[in-house]
């Protein structure tokens, strides 16, 4: 049964157990009055990672327990075990603000059509970034949806859209945000950084480079027909990232010039 007003954190493991610790703190000290947290074990083999998922299910964490199936396999099974009315992706190795549950929900209060609720995100450990999203629609929004993985939810849009396509072992976030911006366009956003993004060496993200790519072209090319239905709005925006990439080189290459003529008048020493 779906709890109205209910935030339900989902969080896919599979061999991570060290970070488990950090993720289910971060999830309880969220100020907002009902938030559950559910773990799905994704067949974890690494003896650490099950050890600390028996401590945490004898806590209370509910902990849902699937064979390896991959990260939108493990996702869709804890959305099925949960009952918030919004959903929140949350990955183990990542932490949340404390007023996050609360803030997306008073969003949503606030927008009773919006789909979703995108915070800023925090990159730290082996970078140190602040991403703000940008609010884009239409066309413009597929070529950069500005949508952390950490995005909230309404459970009815998740859903609806048939939550994440389990036959993508890469960019399944992107697959899913490019049905969700055409099916439900009404996106909030929060500026503040609420999400806490860890970036550190052997993560899927760093070392799926070269997987990158191909999963990218796989998600446009599954969701042909959005791209069509808005081609003209895609493709605008995308003349106006070249013409800001191209003005961007001749501004550089033009300081690159002077810095080269100041280093020519130097004198000799």
């Amino acid at each position: 049964m779906i709890v109205p007003g209910r935030v339900s954190v989902i969080t896919a493991c599979y061999n991570d157990g060290q970070w488990l610790r950090s993720v289910v703190e971060s999830v309880r000290e969220q100020t907002y009055h009902d938030v559950e947290h559910i773990i799905v074990d994704d067949g974890s083999t690494d003896p650490e990672t099950i050890s600390r998922l028996d401590e945490l299910e004898t806590e209370g964490v509910m902990v849902v327990r699937v064979p390896h199936g991959g990260l939108p396999y493990a996702r869709n099974a804890g959305v099925e075990a949960s009952s918030g009315e919004f959903i929140m992706p949350l990955d183990c190795d990542d932490l949340i603000d404390a007023r996050y549950a609360s803030s997306a929900v008073a969003l949503f209060n606030e927008h009773p059509t919006a789909a979703s609720v995108s915070p800023g995100m925090q990159v730290f450990g082996a970078r140190d970034e602040l991403v703000v999203p940008a609010r884009l629609d239409g066309g413009a929004a597929l070529r950069a949806p500005s949508m952390v993985v950490a995005t909230m939810i309404r459970r009815s849009a998740f859903d609806a859209l048939g939550g994440y396509d389990e036959t993508f072992t890469f960019a399944e976030d992107l697959e899913l945000w490019i049905r969700l911006i055409h099916q439900f366009p009404n996106r909030q956003f929060l500026d503040e950084p609420m999400l806490h993004y860890r970036v550190r060496p052997g993560q899927m993200t760093q070392v799926g480079g070269d997987r990158r790519t191909p999963a990218v072209a796989r998600a446009f090319a599954k969701n042909i027909e959005i791209f069509a239905a808005r081609g003209g709005e895609f493709m605008a925006y995308v003349r106006e990232e070249q013409r800001f990439v191209s003005h961007l080189e001749r501004r550089y290459a033009f300081i690159e010039r002077v810095l080269g003529m100041k280093a020519s008048w130097k004198s000799p020493n």
